[in-house]
Order: structure tokens, then C-alpha cells, then sequence
């Protein structure tokens, strides 16, 4: 044997004359292959003023004194190319690109584009195991657009499987968003990591919202074990919160408010009150602006249509309220007027019986 079987370099033979050429031959190759920094690997033609030791990879349509060389080491030396044939796993630098190449069967790989795709394991500042294949410790990852947007995909086998974002506190799951053995998104809440609560989920079909279900029915549907009810909190002081009942196609706007002076109903789109709850020391509520109200009747012909029996106060001699305070026209019912139970109205200074009109004695 001559040459040495991977690097390629010359023996110094027994009795050989002139073993120095032999020898800086074999210096010259370790020189041109060893710890390899090639400047370019796409071109095709040599360099006009190649410096000396530099080398390079001629390209697949390399010609003139780099024809047939293509994927080799190139390197130029004395004023002439010296080839070498790479041999697989052979590692070189690439300055224009600062790429570290891999030479495989079918050629040079980049070492990062090759060695990660597929890896089976990867830990950025932290260890990867056979469940958390990928792991990073970092105060923050970025996951940033090539051009436009950017879309981070979670995708699972079957509806029954999970797809989810968990999060947790000392390694312990509080909270879990995605889609949780089912196709619906879910939001679930632990405080102990092992048992979770449905704190918000949207059907996948209607697109029904549920807060405390999992199985929502309205487009806003919430759910609580003894007292289901949607808290609106206005924290600034003197001021109110509601909410709007809109129908956007006809334009209609009900706007309902809750302050510390009322409680309101008000047909925002004509910018009229129709109902109103004073909380204050009298409680009193009135509806406005509606032509006739019906209990127990949709077709009111009346200011007022009862439907069914009325009853009024019932107040006995000795605590009758004060006739000009309740106004007149107010009606009540005495139980122990002298000639039997009456009912009385005010005139206004006066209780009067309904049946004769004599003042209540």
C-alpha cells in the first residue's frame, strides 16, 4: 500500500530516494484537508487570483481546470489546484455561508439542516427525554413570521386524543386550553393538578359559548351549582354598568344599566327610558313611555289590564295610611269598617267608602 487509507497520503518507501518530496506531499494534503475552511461552494470556474492555501468545493457544472472536479476539496497551492476526494463524514466550513457541511452519499448536507431533520431528541439549555423530545429553559422563545404571518400547530390523532396547551406551576397543571378529548375548545382550571374544572368552552359546531358547562346551549350560556349569574362590576365610584341588546340587521339597541341611582331599562335606539327601579329610601319603580301594560294579557287596551283578580292593601282603621299622601284615586281595603269589610278610595284629604262614599269612621 502507498497511500493511507483515509486521508489519501504517501508513504515513504525503504530505500527511497528523496523521501522529503514524499514527505511534504503528505504534509501538503494534511495541510489542504485537515481542519477544513473552504471559501465558496458555488462556483463553477476557478478563481483569477486565488490566494494561496485557499480552497474551495467546485460546483456540479465546475470547467476548466476544475472540470470533473465537482463536490471535491479544491485547494490551491503553488500556483496550481490540488484535489482531494472527500470521503463520507468528512466535516468543512463554509465562509461565505458560515455553514458547517456533512458529506453524505449523495453530497454535502448542511450539518444543522441535516443533523436536526428528523432528531429524536432536542434540549436547548435543559435535557429532553423520550416524553418532552423537545425542551427548552429560557426566560422567553419566539416564535417569529418568515415574510408574513406565522401559525403554531398542535395536531392530534383523533377527536378523543388531546391537543392542549398545559400550564403549570413547580411542574403542578393548573390551567389547560385546547382541545381536551374532544373537538370543542376548552379552558380548565386545577388546583391540585389532578382534578380540573370547566371554566370556559366554545362548541365546535354552533359556536355556543359556556361558562361553567362544557356543553353550552345559547350562544352564552352560564352555569353555576347554586347561583348562576353574570356579574357586571363597574369599580369606578358613581358610575354604572350594563349592557346592550342590539339586532344589527334593524338596527334596534336595548340598553340595560344598573347605577347607584336606578336600575334602567331604556330603548337606546330612540333614546327612551320604558322601566326604572329606584334603589333609594322610597324603592319606588314606574315604566314610562309605553301607551298600555297587561298582566296576564298581551293585548292591553287599558293604561293598566289586569287579566285576572287584583288585590290592594288591606290597612284597618286604626293604621290608615294618610289620604293626601297616597293621593287621590288610591284605593284600598278596610276590614273593620262599622258596617263590614269596604274597600276605600281617597279624595284626596279624605278615605271614602267605595259602596256610599261616607268617610271611614
Amino acid at each position: 500500500m502507498n497511500h493511507s487509507a483515509n486521508l489519501g497520503l504517501p508513504y515513504l518507501q525503504s530505500n527511497q530516494a528523496q523521501k522529503h518530496v514524499t514527505l511534504n506531499e503528505a504534509l501538503r494534503r494534511l495541510d489542504a484537508i485537515v481542519q477544513v475552511r473552504v471559501e465558496r461552494r458555488d462556483l463553477n470556474d476557478p478563481p483569477a487570483h486565488a490566494a494561496e492555501g485557499s480552497r474551495y468545493i467546485p460546483a456540479e457544472a465546475a470547467s476548466g481546470a476544475w472540470a470533473g472536479k465537482a463536490g471535491t476539496i479544491a485547494c490551491f497551492l503553488d500556483g496550481a489546484w490540488m484535489f482531494a476526494a472527500p470521503q463520507t463524514g468528512w466535516l468543512i466550513y463554509v465562509a461565505e455561508e458560515s455553514a458547517l457541511l456533512i458529506r453524505k452519499e449523495a453530497g454535502w448536507e448542511d450539518v444543522v439542516t441535516s443533523g436536526l431533520n428528523p432528531a429524536p431528541r432536542i434540549g436547548i439549555n435543559a435535557t429532553a427525554d423520550d416524553t418532552n423530545r423537545l425542551t427548552i429553559s429560557s426566560p422567553a422563545a419566539l416564535f417569529d413570521h418568515a415574510g408574513t404571518g406565522h401559525q403554531l400547530k398542535l395536531n392530534k390523532a383523533t377527536e378523543a386524543d388531546t391537543a392542549s396547551l398545559l400550564f403549570q406551576t413547580g411542574y403542578t397543571s393548573k390551567a389547560e386550553l385546547g382541545l381536551t378529548g374532544s373537538d370543542q375548545l376548552e379552558l380548565k382550571v386545577s388546583a391540585d393538578g389532578s382534578s380540573f374544572t370547566s371554566a370556559m368552552a366554545f362548541n365546535a359546531v354552533t359556536g355556543f359559548a359556556g361558562l361553567g358547562t362544557p356543553a353550552p346551549a345559547s350562544r352564552l350560556h352560564v352555569q353555576q351549582d347554586f347561583d348562576a349569574r353574570l356579574t357586571i362590576d363597574t369599580v369606578q365610584s358613581g358610575a354604572g354598568g350594563g349592557f346592550d341588546i342590539l339586532n344589527s340587521t334593524d338596527g334596534q339597541n336595548w340598553r340595560v344599566t344598573g347605577s347607584p341611582a336606578n336600575f334602567k331599562i331604556r330603548d337606546h335606539s330612540a333614546l327612551i327610558d320604558k322601566f326604572i327601579l329606584n334603589p333609594g329610601v322610597t324603592g319606588s319603580a314606574y315604566i314610562l313611555n309605553i301607551s298600555n301594560f297587561g298582566i296576564g294579557t298581551s293585548s292591553p287596551t287599558t293604561r293598566l289590564h289586569v287579566d285576572g283578580p287584583v288585590r290592594v292593601g288591606s290597612f284597618p282603621k286604626a293604621g290608615l295610611p294618610s289620604a293626601a299622601s297616597a293621593g287621590a284615586g288610591t284605593i284600598i281595603f278596610v276590614p273593620d269598617e262599622a258596617g263590614g269589610s269596604v274597600l276605600a278610595f281617597s279624595d284626596g284629604t279624605n278615605w271614602r267608602r267605595v259602596t256610599d262614599r261616607m268617610t271611614v269612621s
